[in-house]
């Protein structure tokens, strides 16, 4: 079973900061303090869903999400405009608040799931027979 996984990171949550006070009060706009994310796995083995000319092969798969709030106490020391922003950027910062024990932890979730998929085997009963 290879998974290949793919973030999606492209909705940001933002606020206006205010570092000090009075003259040297310096004003930082669309700070992002939270990112939604999302870990899709996908499997390269696929399953056939549907019937006849309308069926479709589709590899397994699982998506987990969620929002990441993100530290902005050292926000003077390095501040990226937001309109400057990549999804490369936030999924960086997604990935270094999550840590890599816990995205670890939702890949292993996506290969169980991806695993149970793979095993489901309904029953199928008659009913007054």
């Amino acid at each position: 079973m290879a998974i290949t996984y793919v973030w999606k990171t492209n909705k940001a949550k933002t606020k206006n900061i205010t570092l000090g006070e009075g003259d040297n009060a310096v004003e930082y706009t669309d700070v992002v303090d939270a990112v939604d994310w999302e870990l899709k796995g996908i499997d390269s083995e696929s399953r056939l869903i549907g019937q006849g000319e309308s069926a479709v092969d589709e590899p397994y798969s699982c998506t987990f999400n969620g929002t990441e709030g993100l530290d902005t106490n050292g926000i003077s020391n390095g501040f990226i405009d937001f309109n400057s922003l990549s999804t490369d950027q936030l999924q960086a910062w997604v990935e270094a608040s999550l840590g890599q024990d816990r995205i670890q932890e939702i890949k292993d979730a996506i290969e169980e799931d991806i695993a149970n998929q793979k095993n489901f085997s309904p029953a199928i009963k008659s009913v007054g027979d």
